[in-house]
């Protein structure tokens, strides 16, 4: 598969923002619409764009390594309280250098259709700048605000013991009072800088991160609450993971795989922050006498206990086959994958979607939660209660089989991509 010519103006920008749970849904997505003969442009951050590159896709970064660094050694960006104020500078840059790079494109004459991540706020002022068709897709499904089924996000978890009708009005008002005070100082300097009207941030969490339009929910039918709209177009988990299909393990791993069967912990690509919950966890899989692989981002220069080895980056897809029990925040990515592969999952929710991904996996009997304050004796318990849970491991096996595969899921998705390009 070889990228669009760089002659042809792209026929899709995709916009994605944000870590790898979000990015690589969307490039699934791109890579399937470029196998259909569409002309495609990604914009990513700078970390993600050598192994989207390497995959044949044309990447342009939307923040530059220093900037994505920056953010992510911020330690508030964890902290429910503060997470918002760490995030939103970040996005604004996004949303700068995506109507940077839309600019020329745009003069030449090109009308790209915009397909962006919840994030994306570049693909709604761009389209509003330039009158282009812009989709949303979201990854996680909290971000749909669906009344009947509110999200548990921090500070909002108190709605969902109100009734369905008054919770959307509670949210507005939630929003009025606090957010979008908070949003609209950047908000406003980005429009005006753009010549765009005058318009201040009012609800821009609950309906400014949508499109107008259609809306793709990379998730299956009904994980997302009862249906409320028509807009939406739930496709099922790309399931991606940032690899070639099929691709296989490193021979040195694949053996220590085979052969130890590990429990798999994961932070997330954008947790640089985790290393005092990565020993605890590597000390608890050492008074189990289990084997412990740790992907992602770590400490440089540790000395893990027990039986316990650390990779950045290793084939997900291939490493899930070889595991018992996945320990990990609930990233839609990392849980959706190890939901496909049917291993049960230990979830410690930190910020954003996290809680809301973890309940809605706890209320389908997959997935157990736990704060990240846990002591290591309730970790440890926790953890031999599920590798000692015939039944629950059994189930999520038989979930597993009810999902529809990931190319099914980003094929669906190309469809309305498609649809919206007639």
């Amino acid at each position: 598969m070889t990228a669009p010519r760089a002659d042809r103006p792209p026929e899709v920008v995709v916009v994605a923002v944000g870590s790898g749970g979000d990015v690589l849904p969307l490039a699934a997505v791109a890579l399937a619409l470029q196998a259909r003969g569409r002309r495609v442009q990604m914009l990513c951050p700078a970390s993600q764009q050598p192994r989207l590159s390497a995959l044949g896709l044309s990447v342009a970064p939307l923040l530059s390594a220093e900037q994505e660094q920056a953010v992510l050694a911020n330690p508030a960006l964890w902290q429910p309280a503060h997470a918002l104020d760490s995030l939103w500078p970040m996005a604004l840059s996004a949303a700068q250098a995506t109507l940077t790079a839309l600019d020329p494109l745009v003069q030449a004459g090109a009308r790209p259709l915009l397909l962006g991540s919840t994030l994306a706020l570049g693909a709604r002022l761009a389209a509003e700048r330039w009158q282009l068709r812009w989709i949303t897709a979201h990854g996680a499904p909290a971000w749909l605000f669906n009344p009947h089924d509110f999200p548990r996000l921090p500070g909002a978890g108190w709605l969902r013991a109100w009734p369905a009708a008054w919770r959307a009005p509670a949210w507005r008002w939630a929003e009025r009072r606090w957010l979008d005070p908070q949003l609209d100082p950047g908000w406003s300097a980005l429009r005006q800088a753009w010549g765009l009207p005058a318009q201040p941030a009012r609800q821009l969490i609950s309906r400014g991160l949508s499109s107008p339009g259609p809306l793709l929910g990379l998730f299956p039918e009904g994980w997302a609450g009862p249906p409320w709209t028509q807009r939406l177009h739930c496709t099922g988990f790309p399931l991606f993971d940032g690899h070639a299909a099929g691709a296989p393990l490193p021979p040195a791993w694949a053996d220590w795989l085979a052969e130890r069967r590990p429990i798999v912990g994961l932070a997330g690509t954008a947790m640089w922050q985790a290393g005092a919950w990565q020993q605890r966890l590597a000390r608890a899989a050492e008074r189990l006498g289990r084997p412990l692989l740790l992907l992602g981002p770590a400490p440089a220069g540790v000395a893990w206990p027990g039986d316990c080895r650390q990779a950045v980056d290793l084939p997900l897809r291939a490493v899930l086959p070889h595991t018992d029990l996945v320990v990990s925040h609930p990233g839609v990515g990392t849980t959706a994958l190890a939901l496909a592969a049917g291993v049960p999952q230990l979830l410690v929710p930190w910020a954003f979607d996290h809680a809301d991904n973890a309940a809605r996996l706890q209320r389908r009997d997959v997935a157990r939660v736990v704060p990240p304050s846990t002591s290591l004796p309730g970790l440890v318990r926790q953890m031999q209660a599920m590798l000692a849970d015939r039944a629950l491991r059994a189930h999520c096996r038989a979930f597993a089989a009810t999902l529809p595969p990931g190319d099914q899921a980003t094929a669906a998705a190309a469809d309305v991509v498609e649809a919206a390009l007639r």
